[in-house]
């Protein structure tokens, strides 16, 4: 460790005190500034650089540090043990997601009773895991198992856009979770029966026949609705990300689904005339429904690499004659796919955890408008319990969920494409990237 002490007192102490603001102190409450600085290395020192990085005083050379080490609370230990950054960084979001759990409790002046309870049990449980040896510390970062407790794993894709500030407000703002609004997701169906999706409130559901000749099945029973993706999951997963409880970010938002049938003999392949059927059939709902108002998005997780003017036509029609916003992932095969491509339609690309561009996110000569998580992110699988995926359809489901909660907290929106999106791609909801688009961030939606 040694040789990684000039790369940490290299470091100006203004950096590293603007970091330790930011984290109020946080950095040195369990172990001294001598021993980040000389112990720990280089690792803490990107990351001391990476919570500093949004400020003034950084240069580009210390601004382009992007390791992040989420939890020092468990530093000094893993460290004695010999534990890599990356199963540190595991096992810190374990704890994170149990702590969460065990705050939950009131811990509000009014219920000073839940709030001592809240803190026996946080110190329990630090207690338990500083008494871990090494291997039983290895094990939780590659299970998400400890002590016989249910595997944990955390979906830090609401971590980074900050959905905390919309669930959880200063005093005086109610929690914003996506009530009042709706959601076309236009997609393979979902599993309703996935113990994720449980309650979540599916107001109509047809499905899109790949034969041409048979007619939209309407008003699919509840039994019946099932992923036509089958093991694939593709709509499960991408339902989960926007109105699952747990993994979801706009989990009281109403949801309207037209799935789309596989052509026969595969399991992920469909006809652009199907997307076109899906169009057209939206379009009709929200008129028969009269509900353009309350609809936020119509989301497409799909990708072609032709395009129709047919489709182009309608998504034009359900932006400014619907006044709906339309929503598409970008693609994963690293150029801008249809429909992301057509101009009324709002792009998502691709971020990972540390707010870099996925490679395979698609792009090229035209930038997607906005970014979202979309690497290694945790959703639902359609065989039931979880599973991580990589792809912009899941940056493009975040998305089309901001755009929910931003119609659920101000209904102003609903019913005006143009200013919604213009929320969505203002600082109350995006951050900027260097490349001149955007990223999902909810810091400032209440500002």
């Amino acid at each position: 460790m040694q040789n990684l002490i000039p790369y940490v007192v290299a470091i100006p102490d203004k950096y590293i005190n603007e970091a330790d603001r930011r984290l109020g102190g946080a950095i040195y409450k369990k172990a001294g500034r001598r021993f980040f600085r000389e112990v720990l290395g280089n690792q803490v020192a990107s990351r001391i650089l990476y919570l500093a990085s949004d400020t003034a005083i950084l240069d580009r050379h210390y601004a382009s540090s992007r390791l992040i080490i989420r939890d020092y609370d468990y530093l000094p230990l893993a460290v004695a043990h010999g534990l890599t950054p990356k199963e540190l960084d595991i096992i810190s979001r374990h704890t994170d997601v149990i702590k969460d759990s065990i705050l939950e409790v009131d811990n509000s002046e009014d219920d000073k009773h839940n709030g001592a309870e809240a803190d026996r049990n946080l110190k329990g449980f630090e207690q338990r895991l500083l008494a871990m040896t090494a291997n039983e510390l290895r094990d939780w970062a590659q299970s998400g198992q400890s002590a016989g407790q249910d595997a944990v794993q955390r979906p830090w894709h609401l971590d980074q856009i900050n959905a905390r500030a919309v669930r959880f407000p200063s005093k005086g703002r109610s929690p914003c979770l996506g009530k009042g609004s709706r959601i076309i997701l236009i997609d393979f169906g979902i599993n309703v029966q996935h113990p994720l999706l449980n309650g979540v409130n599916i107001i109509d559901y047809v499905e899109i026949p790949s034969d041409l000749r048979t007619p939209i099945r309407r008003a699919i029973p509840i039994s019946q609705r099932r992923d036509l993706h089958g093991n694939g999951g593709h709509g499960t997963f991408v339902a989960s990300l926007m109105v699952s409880d747990q993994l979801g970010l706009a989990p009281e938002a109403e949801l309207v689904v037209a799935a789309l049938e596989p052509i026969e003999g595969t399991t992920n392949r469909i006809r652009l005339t199907q997307l076109l059927d899906a169009l057209r059939w939206s379009a009709e709902y929200l008129d028969k429904h009269n509900c353009a108002e309350q609809t936020a998005a119509v989301n497409m997780s799909l990708e072609f690499s032709q395009r129709d003017p047919t489709i182009e036509r309608y998504l034009e029609i359900l932006r400014r004659a619907r006044q709906t916003l339309p929503v598409a992932a970008s693609g994963n095969h690293g150029r801008l796919a249809f429909p992301a491509r057509v101009p009324e339609v709002l792009s998502v690309g691709a971020v990972d955890v540390g707010r870099v561009i996925w490679p395979q996110s698609g792009r090229d000569d035209v930038e997607p408008l906005l970014y979202a998580p979309g690497v290694n992110v945790l959703g639902a699988h359609s065989g039931g319990g979880v599973e991580v995926r990589s792809g912009t359809s899941y940056s493009s489901a975040l998305v089309s969920a901001a755009a929910a909660l931003s119609v659920s907290a101000d209904r102003r929106l609903g019913g005006n494409s143009d200013e919604l999106k213009g929320l969505l791609l203002s600082d109350a909801v995006s951050r900027p990237l260097p490349c001149g688009a955007r990223a999902l961030d909810f810091s400032n939606f209440w500002a």
